[in-house]
């Protein structure tokens, strides 16, 4: 997940909202993930090249800073695509795998962090998600061409 970043122009540029993530995957959490819903539902571009791609990488930065810890850091390196649907789905999973903030449901967390451990006893169908989610675009848009 960590190839996965939030495309700037998503919801008219606002990103997402830090507590909304840690709602949304809650509720995945408590009703069970379900790969059709969110497969049909996913769409990204990938991070564009030179001035462009590092202003969306900037953003993403900006983004997780103003969060205070509820979403995950990012890695310029690493990122190459950029949600636009599904993007609360993204961001949650990779808070999950990177043990962040915000969710104040001990079931779900070890010292104030989100726990996967926990998590995936709870929902064992979000392992491949929380681990990967390669497979979580369906439409992927290649912004270079």
């Amino acid at each position: 997940m960590a190839h996965v970043a939030i495309h700037p122009q998503n919801r008219f540029g606002a990103g997402v909202n830090p507590a909304d993530v840690v709602a949304h995957i809650q509720n995945i959490i408590r009703d069970g993930w379900s790969w059709p819903e969110v497969r049909d539902r996913a769409r990204a571009f990938e991070v564009q090249c030179g001035e462009e791609g590092k202003r969306q990488i900037q953003q993403n930065k900006e983004w997780v800073s103003e969060s205070e810890g509820i979403l995950a850091p990012i890695v310029e390196e690493d990122v190459r695509i950029l949600t636009i649907a599904t993007t609360h789905t993204t961001q949650g999973l990779r808070c999950i795998l990177n043990s962040t903030v915000g969710c104040a449901d001990p079931k779900l967390t070890s010292d104030g962090s989100f726990s996967k451990e926990k998590i995936l006893e709870i929902s064992p169908a979000m392992a491949g998600p929380v681990e990967s989610g390669n497979h979580l675009m369906n439409k992927f848009f290649n912004q270079n061409v």
